[in-house]
């Protein structure tokens, strides 16, 4: 299911999602067009139009019900993804998270909406797995002085730095946010740019805009540790004055830089209604607060958005990926402990968590058994196309497993592929275990060319396990577990 059912006022119910592996994130930012002036359904004919050009309006036209009729629930009212959510900390402090509908604008209302509705309902179309936009954006701020990006030089914007440290707190509270997506791991994808209207307004900041646009792509993928994030630039589209003009072209010319790579100019001004089609008539700034407007503008960033990131997908595959981390709020509960002792063996041991880092401790016995294992909760992995697991370790010099698990086709009972790695003690270190070390057995029985090859396509679940014939304490640390994909694979 897509769409749930209606929004109550500015009251964003979290609706529930299995949760796969990756979170796809956005960035979405920008002055008051990103922040949301389109009109949901105010229809009064003082300062609306008489509901003129409103997204219920374009909406309920028979006409477009084939296109947009997804964006009513079943009971008429807005309906809500269960797939993309949005996070937005509006320029008067309220915290709006929540499953995408409309409502996510500047207003304290759910009668106002920003380009997000459109994007997040391309993006969520386009994705299994969930997406979340994180928006960061404020009225009446230029990129010349505002945003100003600190390898511009001079003196680094005061919005740039708000957006930055926005940003960064939107992803420290995705567990409590949005508790559903606790399990996904993070991942950024892209970065959506929907700003100019000030700049447009003084000659000398339109003048120079391409240069500091060009400065704000390299240091916003600077930030993020990422040199060809998709960055994607929604043109100033409502602005036909001459330094309008002068800044819609060097929106345009700075993404087609030969000092960037993998930007987009998306073109906005066709989506461009009458004042008299519109709510608000006098309000040529905010696109006269047409709601077709909004909606097809947003339509349009993340159709390019979607391109950008497909195309860098396909010519640069992820090198590693992060699959599992222990800094969510349940954690523990994700993990179980497997000893010995279901055979009679005497070997202690089990899972703790400190300070986001899985602490894997006990000690073994030989006489009777001689292992101790864990092993986290069953979910989809989408790690096919990769060449191994890696993982960040501190140990103790003992030798350790990963315990992996694969349904097999003819039994109800899971195959356990294994595989060693080696620690150091008392040191962190990037332990790498391809795929191909994994051999087949079930409860010590080898059933290496009795079985399949280990296939991490259909991967289950994933353990650790110590099993080395050593008596004694042992106790390993682990930071991350990731995959990694061999260059000669890209």
């Amino acid at each position: 299911m897509l769409w749930q059912g209606g929004l109550d006022n500015v009251a964003y119910a979290q609706s529930s999602v299995t949760s796969p592996e990756v979170l796809h994130i956005y960035w979405l930012a920008g002055q008051s067009n990103m922040e949301g002036h389109g009109v949901v359904d105010l229809d009064g004919a003082d300062g609306y139009n008489g509901g003129r050009g409103n997204l219920a309006k374009f909406v309920d036209d028979p006409a477009n019900q084939k296109l947009w009729g997804d964006l009513r629930a079943a009971d008429g009212s807005w309906a809500k993804r269960d797939d993309v959510f949005v996070s937005y900390l509006t320029e008067n402090k309220i915290q709006k998270a929540g499953a995408l509908s409309v409502g996510y604008s500047c207003y304290d209302d759910a009668h106002h909406f920003g380009p997000e509705l459109g994007i997040g309902r391309s993006l969520g179309n386009h994705f299994d797995s969930p997406v979340l936009l994180i928006k960061t954006a404020w009225g009446g701020r230029s990129l010349a002085k505002d945003f100003r990006p600190p390898s511009s030089g001079g003196v680094t914007g005061p919005f740039y730095n708000q957006m930055i440290s926005e940003f960064r707190a939107a992803l420290a509270a995705i567990p409590t946010a949005f508790p559903q997506l606790a399990k996904c791991t993070p991942q950024v994808d892209g970065f959506i740019w929907f700003q100019g209207w000030n700049d447009g307004c003084d000659s000398a900041a339109a003048a120079e805009y391409e240069a500091n646009l060009v400065h704000l792509i390299a240091d916003v993928r600077k930030e993020l540790g990422d040199p060809t994030l998709p960055f994607i630039a929604g043109e100033t589209g409502n602005m036909d004055s001459t330094d309008g003009k002068i800044l819609r072209n060097a929106q345009r010319k700075a993404c087609e830089s030969k000092d960037v790579i993998g930007a987009r100019f998306v073109p906005t001004a066709q989506f461009l209604r009458k004042a008299e089609d519109s709510p608000n008539k006098t309000h040529s700034h905010h696109w006269f607060g047409n709601g077709e407007s909004y909606l097809l503008i947003g339509d349009a960033l993340g159709r390019a958005t979607i391109e950008m990131v497909s195309t860098r997908s396909k010519s640069n595959p992820e090198s590693s990926r992060t699959i599992i981390d222990f800094k969510g709020l349940d954690v523990a509960k994700q993990w179980m402990t497997v000893n010995d002792g279901v055979m009679g063996g005497k070997s202690k041991g089990g899972p703790s968590f400190v300070d986001g880092k899985l602490v894997f401790a006990g000690s073994t016995n030989t006489d009777g058994g001689g292992f101790s294992s864990i092993r986290g909760d069953s979910k989809q992995w989408g790690i096919d196309g990769f060449s191994g697991f890696v993982l960040r370790v501190r140990g103790d010099g003992r030798t350790y497993q990963l315990d992996t698990r694969i349904q097999s086709p003819n039994s109800r009972r899971d195959i356990s592929y294994r595989a060693d790695f080696k620690t150091v003690a008392n040191e962190w270190t990037e332990v790498k275990v391809p795929f191909s070390a994994f051999k087949p057995s079930w409860r010590g029985t080898d059933l290496e060319g009795r079985v399949p090859t280990f296939d991490p396509a259909k991967l289950s679940s994933m353990g650790i396990m110590i099993y080395d014939g050593k008596d004694g304490p042992f106790r390993l640390e682990v930071d991350t577990i990731g995959v990694y994909r061999d260059s000669i694979q890209r």
